[in-house]
């Protein structure tokens, strides 16, 4: 806006605004939708390991500000190779499916997230658990797998498609990273598989 030499009046210029903040709002859509895309295991459909990494690296900062303690598991689906080996990698990956979407109901059911970590194995996390909730919910995703009824004819665990689960429950500690409490999960399901398989094991660390 500016006055007009030697006359009375001013000139005002008015720019409509509407079409570009549209397209900053699509443009803005667009980015959340790629990384939400970008979030998630092309496959299963459910988070991929990089969404897992920075939920671990988020909840453990919050257990460790409000002192609380919150789970992680590991879970492997027992002898998935001789699946694939059996009967097809098509089923293999029908069967990949099936196991995402049993796992990430009943981490949601326990107020948790379910994430695919790499080929067959996947993880959960869980904030503000205790061993005894814990416990349960490996035991949940355990038993809510083989009533998936999937036929295993190639595994010497059961005769249909099971999974091994390793828990780990902490109090994060100023010393400590979150790699402490993937640690314990994964000495969990290494123990739940040397023990038999299609069952679940829990660690909590030991305190001085």
């Amino acid at each position: 806006m500016r006055k007009l030499d030697g006359c009375k009046g001013l000139i005002a210029v008015v720019r409509d605004i509407t079409l570009r903040k549209e397209a900053e709002e699509q443009l803005k859509k667009a980015n959340d939708l790629l990384q939400h895309m970008l979030s998630l295991d092309r496959l299963t459909g459910i988070p991929n390991r990089r969404s897992f990494d920075e939920r671990l690296a988020r909840e453990w900062e919050r257990a460790k500000r409000h002192k609380a303690s919150f789970a992680v598991m590991m879970v492997d689906i027992d002898a998935f190779k001789r699946f694939n080996d059996t009967y097809g990698h098509q089923c293999g990956d029908d069967c990949l499916r099936k196991v995402a979407l049993s796992l990430k109901q009943t981490a949601e059911q326990y107020g948790g997230t379910a994430a695919r970590y790499g080929g067959e194995e996947f993880a959960v996390i869980l904030p503000h658990t205790s061993p005894s909730e814990a416990a349960a919910a490996a035991e949940a995703i355990r038993a809510n797998v083989e009533r998936l009824a999937i036929p295993h004819g190639s595994s010497l665990a059961a005769c249909v498609v099971t999974v091994s689960v390793g828990a780990a429950v902490a109090v994060p500690q100023p010393n400590e990273s979150a790699e402490t409490v993937l640690s314990l999960a994964d000495q969990a399901l290494y123990r739940a598989k040397q023990n038999g398989r299609n069952r679940m094991e829990i660690a909590c660390p030991a305190r001085g």
